[in-house]
């Protein structure tokens, strides 16, 4: 058991994805679609922007100020619940892993599809951007996994490893383009 397992563990929505959330008529944001939710690492949800929305359609990224701001105001409401949350050692090696659980569950679920095929991009209209192709994708949720683990010094051998792989697979499909930010934070 790691030590954030059980310091800061919570009941998580599992999918905050944007196709999740509804704007009320006072401008206040809720979440619906609880039924991937469950008791998890509470980073889990928090790291959504970081990995850029790893259970949507939709990804795109974040501005990094953003993305550290909306962290840290998390952290901050966590800590009023959870007093482990305040601790630097605990927090951040809550957020590596919750990096981790979603670059393994990307390796575990999902990258056998994409090994030597591309998926193509949906074309349903309902959609207001392109977003980037399945395999760019996952070569970000990789590659923000092993930055966030180098930032924090957590999890050497796991990033290098995860970083090894995004390598193996950016050479082998013969992309890394940068993603492209969510249109709600592009600068057009």
């Amino acid at each position: 058991m790691s030590p954030t397992e059980g310091a800061l563990r919570t009941y998580i929505h599992g999918d905050p994805c944007p196709d999740n959330l509804v704007v009320d008529s006072a401008r206040r944001i809720r979440l619906v679609d609880f039924e991937v939710g469950g008791y998890a690492n509470a980073l889990i949800d928090a790291v959504y922007l970081r990995m850029p929305f790893p259970t949507c359609w939709c990804c795109g990224t974040t501005p990094p100020a953003l993305t550290t701001a909306f962290e840290r105001r998390y952290r901050d409401r966590l800590s009023d619940f959870v007093a482990e949350a305040s601790s630097d050692t605990l927090f951040d090696t809550a957020l590596v892993d919750a990096c981790a659980a979603w670059a393994l569950r990307l390796l575990g679920r999902r990258i056998n599809a994409l090994l030597d095929h591309e998926p193509e991009r949906d074309p349903d209209p309902w959609r207001g951007f392109p977003g980037p192709t399945p395999r760019e994708q996952a070569l970000v949720w990789l590659d923000a996994f092993v930055h966030v683990a180098a930032d924090r010094d957590r999890r050497p051998a796991l990033a290098d490893a995860v970083g090894r792989c995004a390598e193996a697979l950016a050479e082998r499909w013969h992309t890394s383009p940068p993603i492209p930010f969510f249109p709600a934070f592009s600068q057009d």
